[in-house]
């Protein structure tokens, strides 16, 4: 049994495929969406070669998205209660229209769960998911779910393309974002 395999078994949470978990050990991002539900629901996952601290620096560095997070045009830690608890405020644009969301996080152990919720008109009624960060001796497997809620004016097929198509660039990322802070980079 390899590494992944134990860390995503005793984890219970995601359980690779074989052919998942060979794309994982080949650097490959791997994703799943359900489409049996309405707006955009799934999760991605890769391993990122560094280790799980700098993973985390990146997650919540909240303020620093706009500098590698293409569709965020502002991002702005709003609170940080010192326990894991944040609020930020964050502004994506996408083709050219603005959308504003308020944002929570909770960090726990080796999970942070977030929400935004739209400020103003959105295509989103809400969205939620987490970060999943399990250290692999230096390397980190980094998994992120997302789930989104469509307004009702938004057909969710339209919704759907866009947001799932974020799913393997968000972890991506994020997981390239940690490799090249490391040693201050």
């Amino acid at each position: 049994m390899t590494w992944l395999a134990l860390v995503l078994g005793a984890r219970a949470t995601v359980t690779p495929t074989p052919a998942e978990r060979a794309r994982l050990e080949a650097g490959q991002v791997v994703v799943r969406v359900d489409t049996a539900r309405g707006g955009s629901n799934g999760l991605s996952m890769m391993v990122v070669e560094a280790a799980a601290d700098e993973v985390w620096q990146v997650i919540i560095g909240f303020d620093a998205y706009v500098e590698f997070l293409p569709y965020v045009t502002a991002s702005t830690l709003r609170s940080d209660s010192g326990d894991g608890r944040y609020g930020y405020d964050i502004e994506l644009t996408t083709r050219g229209i603005v959308t504003r969301y308020a944002g929570t996080a909770v960090h726990d152990g080796d999970t942070l769960s977030w929400e935004l919720q739209p400020v103003g008109v959105s295509p989103m009624r809400k969205s939620s998911g987490s970060w999943r960060v399990q250290d692999l001796d230096g390397r980190t497997l980094l998994i992120y779910r997302a789930e989104a809620e469509t307004a009702w004016w938004l057909p969710s097929s339209v919704h759907r393309k866009a947001a799932d198509a974020g799913l393997p660039t968000m972890v991506r990322l994020v997981g390239e974002r940690a490799v090249g802070s490391q040693g201050g980079g």
